[in-house]
């Protein structure tokens, strides 16, 4: 059911994902959110204690996707750095 909601939240009705996210984002428990320059990060619980699920856009694209808590906790550094990388990278399809 998850992933169906993520798939029409990032595919379906693109338009609307940024209202959707945060209606989204509200039924589960979130356990941080941050910045990254213009990349909102939320860090929300999943099904599985021993893994949390990562939600990041900047309002023109969006990823998301599922880590240890182990490595979200011990981690994060590196995370982030694949974050921005990942969103630069969508920003610039020529590189």
């Amino acid at each position: 059911l998850m992933s169906d909601v993520s798939y029409l939240i990032s595919h379906i009705i693109p338009c609307l994902s940024i209202q959707l996210e945060s209606v989204f984002y509200s039924m589960l428990k979130e356990i941080e959110s941050y910045k990254l320059g213009d990349i909102r990060v939320v860090v929300t619980e999943t099904g599985n204690p021993q893994r949390v699920n990562i939600h990041c856009s900047n309002g023109t694209y969006q990823h998301e996707f599922t880590a240890r808590v182990y490595e979200y906790e011990n981690y994060r550094r590196l995370m982030n750095q694949r974050i921005v990388e990942r969103f630069e990278a969508a920003g610039n399809p020529e590189s």
